[in-house]
């Protein structure tokens, strides 16, 4: 191991930790006087974040896996994202919180059954002894609150800009304040390839916004 200047430059610091010969790009860690670095000894390595020998985070040139360790007691949220409450924003401009910015994927020629950019898979609900959850959401979204002197015209939770498939036999839409049952859906499909609009009481068919119809 060693411990001195970044090979090329006297301006960076570098850690070296049985490199032969050590570059400017195998040091474990190098840095300069406001910035620091942590850097694999070779483009097909990786770097590892670990608490207790049990890896969290690895980095490599072509993937970025984080992985919380398994726990046996407590009520732990594996991953939190707090955004901080900034001030003096740029007036007028759209600011987002959480962004992934796509790219383009280019394949070798062959068709593609499936494509699914971002993949949410299933989680497993299990208990030491027979119990119940009443509501379970695969994702959950909250619409944003109005604070101090902020007026929302139309508050959504969310929004998409293309078509939705919801891909199971049998699927129903709730609306509004209630309870879900089998008898108050506004909108439901079932494997016998039907569609059903309900209204739990007395339904209303407008045009314009005005009463059309109305179905009880």
């Amino acid at each position: 191991m060693s411990f001195g200047s970044l090979v090329g430059t006297t301006s960076s610091w570098a850690f070296y930790g049985n490199q032969a010969t050590p570059s400017a790009t195998n040091p474990w860690a190098y840095g300069t006087s406001t910035d620091t670095f942590i850097n694999a000894g070779s483009s097909a390595g990786n770097v590892y974040l670990q608490a207790g020998g049990n890896t969290l985070l690895r980095v490599a040139v072509d993937r970025f896996v984080a992985q919380g360790g398994a726990q046996t007691s407590g009520a732990q949220t594996n991953f939190t994202f707090t955004v901080p409450a900034n001030t003096g924003q740029t007036a007028s401009t759209e600011i987002t919180n959480f962004k992934v910015t796509g790219n383009t994927k280019t394949w070798a020629t062959g068709a593609i059954t499936t494509q699914r950019w971002n993949y949410f898979t299933a989680n497993t609900a299990a208990f030491a002894s027979a119990s119940t959850i009443t509501n379970s959401y695969g994702l959950y979204v909250e619409a944003a609150t109005a604070g101090t002197n902020a007026t929302i015209t139309n508050n959504w939770a969310l929004g998409t800009n293309g078509n939705i498939w919801i891909n199971s036999s049998s699927a129903s839409i709730y609306l509004g304040n209630i309870t879900p049952s089998p008898s108050n859906y506004a909108l439901s499909y079932t494997a016998a390839n039907e569609v059903s609009v309900n209204a739990p009481t007395t339904g209303r068919i407008r045009a314009g916004g005005t009463i059309a119809a109305k179905i009880s």
